[in-house]
Formats: C-alpha cells, sequence, structure tokens
C-alpha cells in the first residue's frame, strides 16, 4: 500500500532521516486505518464487501490468464470452471434481485473506488507520457 501510494503521491516516498522510514507515508495509512476503526460497520462492511468483489475479478482475471496460456484440456476445462464460478459471484453482488447483492452504501464504495482507480490510471498515465517526453527531447 505503501509503495502505490508513494507512486501516486512522490511525497509519500520520502525516508525520514533518522528513522529511515517512509514517515509521511506511515503517517498517512496509520489515519487512514484509525478513520476506518472509527467509522465501524458504517465503512468497514461496504469496503470489505467491494473487496469481496474484487477477488472475485481477480480471480476471473487469473482463471482467463491461465485459459489463454492453451494448457492441456483437462486444465482447460478447469480455468473455465474457475471463471463461471467467478463470474456468478460477481453477478451475485451486482444483481439487485440476488439475495445478498450489494445495499446502496456498497454500491457508493463500489463507484469510490473506481473513481480512484480511474484518476490513478491516468495521473499515472499523464506521468509517464510527460516521462518520455521529457526522454525524447533531451
Amino acid at each position: 500500500m505503501i509503495h502505490g501510494t508513494a507512486r501516486a503521491q512522490p511525497r509519500f516516498a520520502e525516508v525520514h532521516p533518522t528513522n529511515l522510514t517512509p514517515s509521511v507515508a506511515v503517517l498517512a495509512v496509520g489515519l487512514w486505518t484509525a478513520a476506518g476503526a472509527l467509522l465501524g460497520e458504517a465503512i468497514l462492511v461496504p469496503v470489505t464487501e467491494v473487496g469481496s468483489l474484487a477477488s472475485a475479478v481477480g480471480w476471473m482475471s487469473a482463471c482467463a490468464a491461465y485459459f489463454r496460456l492453451q494448457p492441456a484440456a483437462s486444465q482447460r476445462l478447469l480455468a473455465l470452471a474457475g471463471m463461471l464460478v467467478s463470474a456468478a459471484l460477481v453477478l451475485m453482488k451486482l444483481l439487485p434481485f440476488v439475495p445478498g447483492s450489494f445495499t446502496w452504501q456498497e454500491l457508493v464504495a463500489l463507484a469510490a473506488w473506481l473513481v480512484a482507480g480511474l484518476v490513478a490510471a491516468f495521473r499515472a498515465r499523464g506521468a509517464g507520457l510527460q516521462g518520455s517526453m521529457s526522454r525524447t527531447e533531451a
């Protein structure tokens, strides 16, 4: 988590001269954790529910990547089964008529994570483009 925040904001990568730790990043993560603890279930439940959806998407992606490697037929069937099960888990969370699907609070948390991810991706892309332009101009 600290490495990711340091990439998004270089100040988080600064190392404290005495302690030799990324003190700004550690402080930020500590404050974020304390805020989560103080807000309790109001924030922790939606975040963990969105985390379970993200795990299912990650599992589906891993199965799809393995499927594309074209292993033996039996292994491809297992990868396909993994994709189907993870797709069912994703749909279980997103379809509103399924018991246990996302509440409106969890949908807000999902939207917030998606927006944060898009902002980080565009910032990283912009930083990468600027870095590559400065190398070609030099």
